[in-house]
């Protein structure tokens, strides 16, 4: 009988996660994905929220940040980005989610969403390589900014638009 389906399981789970849901869920159901990762197949790769739109036939937004979870617990300040195609759900998962110390904005590209907080895991290895390294910051700002520059290429030929 839920309106709403917040999916944080680990993504290895999200397929047999929305098989166990098929036939209990509202038609009318809104879903948003807090998982970071892509399902990987035989023609690439595929958006998470993708995944559980096309297993469970409802629009799957997403919600993504730079967080660490206890300081998100502790009540320190954090920040995320809601992707949402739709505004009507934007702005309920924006009323959710956002608190005093937990601010939330909204857009409509998930695909930029979904994958600048997948990625960005990705950049902070390379940033943590580099610290162990002991290769100094210059190099560290090098790894963030072609991690970046990477990620928006991604984004632009995986997801074109008029926008980009």
């Amino acid at each position: 009988d839920a309106d709403v389906l917040i999916f944080f399981t680990p993504h290895q789970f999200v397929t047999q996660t929305c098989a166990e849901l098929k036939g209990v869920i509202k038609p009318d159901a809104r879903a948003i994905s807090l998982i970071k990762g892509m399902e990987i197949d035989a023609n690439g790769f595929n958006l998470l929220t993708d995944v559980i739109g096309r297993e469970l036939g409802v629009e799957c937004s997403v919600l993504m940040g730079a967080n660490i979870a206890s300081e998100v617990a502790e009540g320190k300040f954090s920040e995320a980005t809601i992707g949402a195609v739709d505004d009507s759900h934007a702005d309920v998962f924006t009323q959710l989610f956002h608190t005093d110390t937990f601010h939330v904005t909204a857009t409509n590209d998930v695909p930029a969403v979904e994958l600048c907080g997948t990625l960005k895991n990705v950049v902070a290895l390379g940033a943590g390589f580099v610290d162990g390294l002991h290769l100094g910051n210059n190099s560290k700002a090098a790894i963030m900014r072609v991690g970046i520059k990477e990620t928006k290429r991604l984004i632009d030929r995986a997801f074109p638009s008029d926008d980009s």
